[in-house]
């Protein structure tokens, strides 16, 4: 009696099942390649800086330096106050040139007070003498450069206005009596908001120490 014998390859068995997948699959991996090779062949644009400052990391730091500035003067004898002068700009980043005008009046100003007779004073050749002297021994002139000539009672004194080349800003004060009580005063209203650029400025420091002291000595 004869027995058929079976003997199983199974190493025959995987080529034969990847060829009928590679035959059955070939066009779509073709496909896909196709497909990556034309991905990879595209052009790539650079991004504008536009879109990388909405990714990049930073420090805001506001709107900057704000800087306000303003000078008051004053003169008073014997609790009158006889003169006075004020301007304030309240931002010097934007300063307009009317205001830059009146600044350069005002720093260009002196006031000359002069009080009890007998006062003489000569700032320069080009002073125009006062027109007005006021009743009793009190006489103020206020000169400024560039102003033309004129009088305003105040009190029982007269402030006259003559222009004058080469003046700066001060105040001259004559006084030839006795027992008078003369004060000058100047104000001077400054503020800033550096104290947050301290902190930044600090922030930065710190920020620089840390990375030396990450890199250790050599």
């Amino acid at each position: 009696m004869k027995y058929l014998t079976f003997r199983l390859h199974r190493t025959s068995a995987l080529p034969c099942v990847l060829a009928s997948a590679c035959l059955l699959t070939g066009v779509p991996l073709a496909a896909q390649a196709a497909v990556n090779l034309g991905q990879h062949s595209e052009v790539w644009m650079a991004a504008s800086n536009r879109t990388l400052d909405s990714m990049r990391g930073g420090f805001d730091l506001g709107a900057g330096l704000l800087v306000s500035f303003g000078i008051t003067r004053s003169v008073a004898i014997n609790g009158s106050l006889i003169v006075t002068t004020s301007f304030n700009i309240p931002n010097l980043s934007m300063i307009t040139p009317a205001q830059a005008a009146l600044v350069n009046q005002q720093v260009g100003r002196f006031n000359l007070v002069q009080n009890g007779p007998g006062n003489t004073v000569q700032p320069s050749s080009t002073t125009v003498a006062a027109s007005s002297v006021s009743p009793g021994p009190l006489t103020v002139n206020t000169t400024a450069p560039g102003a033309g000539t004129g009088s305003t009672t105040v009190g029982s004194a007269t402030v006259t206005s003559a222009p004058i080349n080469g003046a700066s800003l001060g105040t001259f004060i004559q006084n030839t009596l006795n027992n008078q009580q003369i004060q000058s005063q100047t104000v001077i209203n400054a503020s800033t908001n550096s104290l947050g650029m301290y902190k930044v400025m600090n922030m930065y420091s710190g920020l620089n120490a840390a990375q030396l002291n990450s890199l250790g000595t050599r």
